[in-house]
């Protein structure tokens, strides 16, 4: 029966679907607790700007807002106007949206390696990591966030559908490769890097081609980049200070560490390049045990494994690909690099998957060599990593939901809002929410959005103060 089902499964090629649907659900209980978190924080202001009196309004939702830095219309308020049309303010739709379109994000990360490295155990091991890291975070829970779920989405298909063109030539590739990159411009702003990725593939692997057709991508990307820091520049506040130096590259170290699993937390415990709040370890010493453990055998099978074989036993590397994925990592983090107070893990998925690219050919050659001397070999470095890479997951969400912003002001505004339905049990003309003045409870609601937002009344006040005087305390 088994040999039988197992025999099916391989006949109709079901095995990648298989391996990325239980990918999905390993995601799924990892970041469960998301399902019944509330809206919080920007998820308030995105509603407010998500609200239209007619259809005809929907036009708003294209014009920039001078008092964002972002520009998100496809991946901030189309979304929170569709979920508060069919579901009204309940976030457990969005958040199911969020997995959905991450499960379809992880087949395309397939389908794209499978084009790069003509290998299917890499293009396996690619949509593995990527579905499961903890890069992805933030976005579960925080819906404002979605734009870098769904702007992946446009950005592998774009890339996907440009290396079609390149290899069969059809035009149709080409204009639906341009297609996907315009709505990407309109969900998230690092997408404007992708038209560099482009052309440095075309320079590397496809050098014979004509480079005009990466005109209009540049041309488009130019476009939108004047366009928006012309006539709409983003507000002047010390989060969007740009610096070069030494903080880039504590910039670096962050993002890189945050590629394996390590928490958000670690950039506030560095006292040095290299050195970490001792205090920190010492209350985290488990977790942090189980980081280090962790990236040091993700590195020794990924890297120094690989690096071992071609030096001692003269295994093929691929530098070509080496140098794009290189590139591809670095250019991917441009849009952000160079601002040191304003650094998160979800800025990663796009540079992500240039590290994935660096790393997997190396492991795929190591794989191929000592596969020929023992024949389980693929097999156990394939488990070893994908249990490692797990455990690391499971400990990032553990700690997260001990200590995290998003998780933790998630439940706060949940509780601020039953309090306050139960406070208001009869009819009303205005009224006041009086609520603790920490910071807190302030960003939890977002200001005045969140109750504003809850009870449909833009002249409700929310005030923050730890004096009693006539209105709903929280």
């Amino acid at each position: 029966m088994i040999k039988r089902i197992l025999s099916k499964i391989k006949k109709q090629n079901l095995f990648p679907y298989l391996f990325l649907l239980t990918a999905n659900i390993a995601v799924l209980y990892f970041f469960r607790e998301s399902l019944i978190t509330s809206f919080f924080q920007d998820d308030w202001y995105s509603l407010t700007i998500s609200k239209v009196a007619r259809y005809s309004d929907l036009v708003n939702f294209f014009r920039p807002d001078k008092q964002v830095v972002y520009y998100r219309p496809l991946g901030m308020q189309l979304p929170f106007f569709i979920n508060t049309l069919l579901f009204n303010i309940n976030p457990l739709p969005f958040r199911i949206l969020t997995f959905i379109t991450h499960g379809i994000n992880s087949f395309l990360v397939f389908l794209l390696f499978k084009r790069l490295l003509k290998s299917y155990f890499s293009s396996l091991m690619a949509a593995f990591l990527y579905v499961t890291s903890g890069i992805n975070y933030i976005p579960f829970f925080w819906s404002s966030t979605f734009a870098f779920i769904l702007g992946m989405t446009f950005s592998l298909l774009t890339i996907i559908y440009f290396l079609d063109f390149l290899d069969k030539q059809q035009l149709i590739k080409f204009y639906l490769s341009l297609v996907f990159f315009f709505l990407g411009l309109l969900t998230f702003e690092v997408i404007t890097v992708l038209p560099v990725i482009l052309a440095v593939y075309v320079c590397l692997f496809k050098f014979r081609q004509k480079f005009s057709f990466l005109f209009p991508f540049f041309f488009i990307s130019f476009f939108y980049l004047a366009f928006r820091f012309i006539f709409f520049p983003p507000p002047d506040i010390p989060d969007y200070h740009v610096s070069l130096g030494r903080q880039t590259l504590q910039n670096f170290k962050y993002y890189f560490l945050w590629s394996f699993n390590w928490p958000e937390e670690i950039k506030n415990q560095f006292i040095k390049f290299w050195q970490v709040n001792p205090k920190f370890i010492r209350e985290f010493r488990n977790f942090y045990d189980a980081f280090r453990l962790s990236l040091v055998v993700n590195l020794f099978l990924l890297f120094v494994l690989p690096v071992i074989l071609a030096v001692f036993k003269k295994i093929k590397i691929n530098f070509p690909v080496n140098i794009f994925a290189i590139i591809w990592f670095v250019s991917g983090l441009l849009p952000v690099i160079f601002f040191p107070r304003h650094t998160f893990p979800y800025y990663l998925p796009l540079s992500f998957i240039g590290l994935l690219l660096f790393f997997l050919p190396l492991l795929q050659q190591s794989v191929i060599y000592l596969s020929r001397k023992f024949n389980l070999i693929q097999f156990i470095i394939q488990l070893v990593l994908m249990i490692n890479w797990l455990w690391s997951v499971s400990m990032l969400t553990e700690f997260n939901s001990l200590i995290h912003w998003a998780p933790r002001r998630g439940r706060l505004s949940a509780k601020l809002i039953k309090t306050a339905k139960y406070r208001v049990t009869f009819p009303y003309q205005s009224f006041v929410f009086l609520a603790n003045p920490d910071s807190e409870t302030r960003l939890s609601l977002n200001d005045q959005d969140a109750l504003r937002i809850i009870f449909q009344r833009d002249d409700l006040k929310t005030i923050y103060t730890s004096k009693n005087f006539v209105g709903y305390r929280l």
